[in-house]
């Protein structure tokens, strides 16, 4: 049996609505098709070379890297983000109200990790050489805990995590401020191990989108499927 994840925006709060979502999804693929009832939440990215993968999510710096050899691209949500065509994304540039902003490459900085797309290279290419070396905090949440709570300044948070953070704690939109949006990039993209399952998911997964009851879409702000190339990630 091939393992099932959508571990990109794992919000421990969120995980019973990607759970529904799977099902949906599941539910339009075809019945010989041994497809797991539950979704995995993985703690790396190993998992996504062993070619036992049926449907899951990386960010775009490791498919790069190298996870390009091993998995093949079905697409990416859109979730109808401000400012992206649909399936793009970008990040947030974050500080607290009343902190300095007008030098960003002056602020402490912190990071989910070194490999990330969007909390790390988005951040770089906005400011330029990082003054002070980045605290890594290990995800997005942390991230913005590490803000809000002083230990650094400045954090760029791909924008679905921090809309995702928003909804789950309003008041974070005035315990921060967004500086900065980078530009936007395609999204972070599906994946499956198995090359003859791409249009197989693709279509279940337009057919789960359009079955999506109102507030599990509210809940997941998936608006659609954008059906990326392997070379959308690597150029």
């Amino acid at each position: 049996m091939s393992h099932v994840s959508l571990p990109m925006f794992d919000a421990p709060a969120l995980r019973p609505q990607w759970q529904e979502f799977w099902a949906l999804i599941r539910a339009h693929l075809p019945k010989e098709i041994d497809a797991p009832d539950q979704l995995i939440w993985p703690g790396d990215t190993e998992y996504l070379r062993a070619g036992d993968v049926l449907l899951s999510q990386t960010c775009s710096f490791p498919y790069r890297a190298g996870l390009h050899h091993h998995l093949q691209v079905i697409g990416a949500f859109d979730f109808g983000l401000p400012g992206c065509v649909p399936g793009y994304y970008n990040s947030v540039l974050i500080t607290r109200p009343g902190v300095a902003a007008e030098c960003l490459e002056n602020l402490t900085p912190t990071i989910n990790s070194y490999d990330s797309q969007s909390g790390h290279a988005a951040l770089v290419a906005a400011v330029g050489s990082l003054k002070t070396p980045p605290v890594v905090t290990g995800s997005h949440a942390a991230s913005i805990k590490a803000v809000l709570g002083g230990q650094a300044d400045l954090a760029a948070i791909d924008a679905q995590s921090f809309a995702f953070a928003c909804d789950l704690e309003p008041a974070l939109s005035e315990s921060l401020q967004v500086v900065q949006r980078t530009p936007p990039t395609p999204g972070l993209p599906l994946v499956t191990s198995h090359a003859q399952m791409v249009p197989v998911l693709r279509q279940a997964l337009d057919a789960a989108i359009s079955d999506m009851p109102a507030p599990l879409r509210k809940s997941l702000h998936v608006q659609g499927l954008v059906r990326f190339k392997p070379l959308d990630f690597l150029s």
